[in-house]
């Protein structure tokens, strides 16, 4: 692939996961394409349907989650699970696997992609459960649905009271996942 089109499909990428994030993944194929500052037939050459954007999406998600997690898995317990945490916020990792789900059930490429980050999240969630750092009810699905409420963008509220709050609340979910909770999750 040419270094400009692979440019463009990266740019492509990085506006469907910001707008399927926000408005999900309905979102019209131009407003993508203007986000990314291509023309609708450059978005059609590098994902020909909607589902293969979508699908592109959601692998690269679980992908960059992973990475992230594993980076993270070589520090001890706690320290780990709050440093993966701290990465997605900080580097602003969408996660945008929830909302895309429905569209991709059964996808070969996206459930093994989905199951090594499973995996990768119970290697960082183990050593910290079993610490008694973390919450012992906490599994990798919690997690992953947790940080999609702290990474979505939130409606009408401007970039910067967001990038304000998002620290907050950062520290809120991770106190709330702390083992020594003040009422137990039923």
């Amino acid at each position: 692939m040419r270094a400009d089109a692979r440019h463009n499909q990266e740019r492509v990428l990085r506006a469907a996961q910001r707008l399927f994030h926000e408005f999900g993944p309905s979102v019209s194929l131009g407003r993508i394409a203007d986000l990314a500052g291509v023309g609708v037939a450059t978005l059609y050459r590098g994902f020909p349907t909607r589902h293969a954007l979508i699908k592109q999406v959601a692998l690269n998600n679980l992908d960059q989650l992973r990475g992230l997690a594993e980076l993270a898995e070589h520090a001890d317990g706690g320290v780990a699970f709050t440093r993966f945490v701290e990465s997605v916020i900080e580097r602003e990792v969408t996660v945008v696997l929830p909302i895309l789900q429905p569209s991709l059930t059964g996808d070969r490429d996206v459930d093994t992609a989905r199951a090594a980050l499973t995996e990768a999240l119970d290697r960082l969630l183990d050593p910290a459960r079993a610490q008694g750092e973390l919450r012992a009810e906490l599994t990798a699905d919690d997690l992953i649905l947790l940080l999609t409420t702290v990474t979505r963008p939130l409606p009408a509220v401007p970039d910067d009271v967001t990038a304000t709050l998002r620290p907050r609340h950062l520290r809120l979910l991770l106190d709330g996942l702390r083992a020594q909770p003040l009422l137990p999750c039923q």
